[in-house]
């Protein structure tokens, strides 16, 4: 049952205008051989299932038994999987199901200001979940989004949560500090990264977050991003090349130690 006791509106389209559009059937430049967990529906649209006290967005191929627990079990189904992050910002778990292990994260308000904020405006996890879409339909590698929940009062939103595929991995900064990559797996990352700058910058978009730490490198040296909340697309003018430059200079930071590492970044940024 709905947490207010009503039957819950089902409606066919989703949280965000741009979300009523159903991913294009092919991409111009879809990741290489991205698992099909890691790819969303190209036929149909998202559903959105409504109430005064929550609303859910879930992609159509999302695991039905773990939905339903997503959608009528949400603490307990955090509280029994495996901690991956407890922080005071996000707590992120891996969860176990049939289908094969999948990744919820929930949202926490971060304090009086910010939760205020987040009151009226989209949450982390419903920002995630639309920039996610637009990575993937951009033909980018990040995690598929397959359910989006805010818990609510009428339209004033409190903690939000989300569902994606889960991708095997060490982040891009442990696959560099580990010392073991070779020279050419280096280079492919370098060019995996280069493709992704190319790839924002077509979507006129900020990541705001470009540590290393938010770069998954996965078993065939593909490199997938994550923690997508604080992107944002569509920026013109003097706020998208400040918005780059910015990017840019964070990105870099992470490879103050590593001289011969920066470098190659360096090549693919700064190429046209």
């Amino acid at each position: 049952m709905p947490e207010n006791g009503s039957p819950r509106q089902v409606l066919d389209h989703a949280l965000d205008p741009a979300d009523r559009m159903a991913p294009r059937s092919a991409p111009r430049s879809a990741p290489r051989s991205a698992p099909r967990s890691a790819s969303p529906s190209a036929s149909r649209p998202p559903v959105v299932e409504r109430t005064f006290r929550t609303s859910i967005v879930h992609a159509p191929e999302a695991p039905a038994s773990l939905l339903r627990r997503f959608r009528d079990e949400i603490e307990p189904l955090l509280a029994g999987a495996e901690m991956l992050k407890d922080g005071d910002r996000c707590t992120v778990v891996r969860v176990e199901a049939e289908e094969g292990p999948f990744v919820l994260k929930r949202y926490n308000c971060k304090g009086a200001l910010h939760t205020a904020t987040h009151l009226v405006l989209r949450s982390r996890a419903a920002w995630c979940w639309r920039n996610a879409r637009h990575v993937l339909e951009a033909g980018l590698a990040t995690p598929a989004p397959l359910a989006c929940r805010e818990r609510r009062i009428g339209p004033l939103r409190l903690e939000s949560y989300l569902l994606m595929a889960f991708v095997a991995g060490p982040t891009l900064l442990d696959y560099v500090r580990s010392g073991e990559a070779a020279p050419a797996a280096l280079d492919r990352l370098a060019d995996e990264f280069g493709r992704i700058w190319r790839g924002l910058g077509a979507l006129r978009a900020r990541h705001h977050d470009m540590k290393a730490t938010n770069f998954i490198v996965d078993a065939e040296h593909r490199l997938w991003m994550v923690d997508l909340d604080g992107m944002r697309t569509g920026l013109s003018g003097s706020l998208f090349r400040h918005a780059r430059r910015t990017d840019r200079e964070r990105f870099m930071r992470n490879w103050r130690d590593w001289p011969e590492v920066a470098d190659r970044f360096r090549a693919r940024i700064d190429t046209p």
